[in-house]
C-alpha cells in the first residue's frame, strides 16, 4: 500500500469564539509523517465598515437590503484575524501550536530538556533561548541556556539542555521565598537574536511552560480563607427576614426567604450591589447556536435566578466558624443545589453541590455552574493567578502561559463581531477585584478557589 500525503480541508474552524483542539489535531499531524496539515477556515473576518443607526460597525450579513432579502447572517465572520487585522485570541493558539521549536521534558528534576528543529530549511543558530523559574506566577530566577552548537541542529533534528536550576527545595536556595510553599512552572523561550525586515531582534518564536514540584517540606498554600484569625466569636443573629453574622469587621447577611447572600459589607461599606445568586448559563458562541443549545440547554438560562429555597436557612459550626446551609431547586426538572456559607472575619467560603435531574434526552446540563452577582462601583482593575494574558478555555488554553498577571477588568474582554462568550481564564487559583488607591473605602475584593 502506497502512502499518499493528505492536507486537510477545514479541519479548524474560527467562526466566533472557537478554534478549540488545535493542539490536539496538531499532536496527531505531528505522529505521522503522511500528514501535511490543513486549511484553517478562515483567515479574515468578512465584515463591511458601515454606518448604522450613525454608529461606525463592521456590517455582515442581515444588514444590507431588506428582510426578505438572503442572508447567511454571520456566516462569513470565522477568521483569525477581525476585518481591520485585529487578532483574535485563536490566532495566539495558531501560533503556539505552530511554533517552528519545540520542547520535550526528559527530566525536570535534573533541568534536562530535549529542543527540537521544526523549521524545514534552517538550523537554530539564529535564536536566543533563555529560562525562567516562577513561585506563584512571579519570575524569582532567570537566565540564558548556552546556544553553543546550535547551528548545526538542523531541521528535524535536536539537541539536549541542561536548565541550571537550583538547589531544591527552592526556598532554601532563594531565601526570598522562604516562609512558606509555593507552587513552581518551568519556561523556556526562543527568540530572534537578530532582527530583519518584518522580524525584531527579540521576536519571540517559541516557549514552553511546565509546571515543578512543590518543596516536600511544606504544603501548599494561596490567598484564601484558611483558618479563621484569633479573635471574638462571630456573632450570630437569626431574625424572620435574614440571618445576619458579624464576624469583626466584616458583616454576611443570608436571605431567610431566597438562601441567598444578600449583603456583605466590611467597616460599614456594602460591597454587594445585588445578591450573589447561583449561575448556570453563559452567552453563547456561534458554535453553541450551530449545535442548538439555545434549546437543549434552555432551561438552564434562567434557572439561577428562578431558584426556589426548599429547606434552610439552617446554622451549624463549621471549621472557619458559623455554617449555614440551604437547599434550593433550580431548573424545570427541580434539579437540587445545595449551599453553604462559611462565615469569618476572613471572609465568606461559598460552596454549592448540584444534582442534576435530567427529563428528556434532548435535555443537556447547563453550560456552566457557579455564582453571579453585582459589586459596588469602584473596582475597577483585576490580578489573577492562572492563565493568561488572554482569554483561555478547556478546549483552548496552550498558548495562555501560567502566571500572574494584572490589567484593567474592561481589558480582560474581547469584542468579537457577533457579541458571545469571552474573556474567560481558565485554571485561575485566585483573582483580586482592586480599586484605584484613595477611590474607594473597600481597597478590593478578593475571589480564591478552594479545594
Amino acid at each position: 500500500v502506497q502512502a499518499l500525503p493528505l492536507v486537510m480541508i477545514e479541519y479548524a474552524r474560527a467562526m466566533g469564539n472557537s478554534l478549540g483542539s488545535f493542539k490536539e489535531y496538531w499532536e496527531i499531524i505531528n505522529q505521522y509523517t503522511v500528514l501535511q496539515g490543513g486549511f484553517i477556515w478562515d483567515w479574515m473576518d468578512q465584515g463591511i465598515a458601515s454606518k448604522i443607526d450613525s454608529k461606525d460597525v463592521w456590517a455582515y450579513g442581515g444588514d444590507f437590503g431588506g428582510p426578505d432579502t438572503p442572508s447567511d447572517y454571520n456566516f462569513c465572520l470565522s477568521g483569525l484575524v477581525q476585518p481591520d487585522r485585529t487578532p483574535s485570541p485563536a490566532l495566539k493558539e495558531v501560533a503556539k501550536v505552530l511554533q517552528p521549536v519545540a520542547f520535550d521534558a526528559l527530566d525536570l528534576v535534573k533541568g534536562r530538556i530535549r529542543i527540537c528543529n521544526r523549521y524545514n530549511f534552517c538550523s537554530l543558530g539564529h535564536l536566543d533561548f533563555s529560562w525562567s523559574l516562577t513561585a506563584d506566577g512571579v519570575e524569582v530566577q532567570q537566565g540564558l541556556l548556552s546556544t553553543h552548537g546550535f547551528d548545526d541542529v538542523t531541521p528535524g533534528n535536536s539537541e539536549e539542555v541542561i536548565v541550571p536550576l537550583p538547589r531544591r527545595p527552592f526556598a532554601w536556595s532563594l531565601p526570598s521565598l522562604m516562609g512558606g510553599c509555593h507552587e513552581y512552572h518551568l519556561l523556556l523561550r526562543a527568540r530572534c537574536r537578530h532582527g530583519c525586515t518584518s522580524i525584531p531582534a527579540g521576536h519571540e518564536v517559541a516557549w514552553e511552560q511546565w509546571p515543578l514540584a512543590s518543596d516536600e517540606w511544606a504544603p501548599a498554600s494561596q490567598p484564601g480563607i484558611g483558618r479563621p484569625p484569633a479573635g471574638e466569636a462571630p456573632l450570630v443573629q437569626q431574625a424572620s427576614a435574614a440571618i445576619v453574622v458579624t464576624a469583626g469587621k466584616l458583616v454576611a447577611s443570608i436571605d431567610a426567604s431566597t438562601g441567598l447572600l444578600s449583603s456583605l459589607s466590611l467597616s460599614g461599606f456594602e460591597i454587594l450591589a445585588a445578591a450573589v445568586t447561583p449561575n448556570f448559563w453563559r452567552p453563547l458562541t456561534d458554535n453553541d447556536y450551530g449545535a442548538g443549545l439555545q434549546t437543549a440547554s434552555g432551561q438552564w438560562r434562567f434557572a439561577g435566578k428562578e431558584a426556589v429555597l426548599v429547606r434552610g436557612p439552617e446554622v451549624f459550626n463549621g471549621r472557619l466558624g458559623p455554617k449555614i446551609q440551604v437547599d434550593l431547586s433550580v431548573g424545570t426538572q427541580r434539579a437540587k443545589l445545595s449551599v453553604s456559607y462559611d462565615i469569618c472575619e476572613a471572609g465568606v467560603l461559598v460552596a454549592g453541590a448540584l444534582s442534576p435531574l435530567y427529563g428528556k434526552p434532548s435535555e443537556l446540563g447547563p453550560p456552566r455552574v457557579g455564582f453571579r452577582g453585582s459589586l459596588t462601583a469602584g473596582l475597577v482593575d483585576v490580578e489573577w493567578f492562572g492563565r493568561g494574558p488572554h482569554e483561555s478555555y478547556i478546549d483552548r488554553c496552550s498558548s495562555a502561559c501560567v502566571g500572574h498577571f494584572r490589567g484593567s477588568i474592561l481589558g480582560q474582554t474581547f469584542k468579537y463581531l457577533r457579541p458571545q462568550e469571552n474573556g474567560n481564564k481558565l485554571d485561575t487559583r485566585w483573582m483580586a477585584l482592586l480599586a484605584r488607591p484613595g477611590s474607594s473605602p473597600c481597597a478590593g475584593l478578593l475571589v480564591a478557589a478552594s479545594g
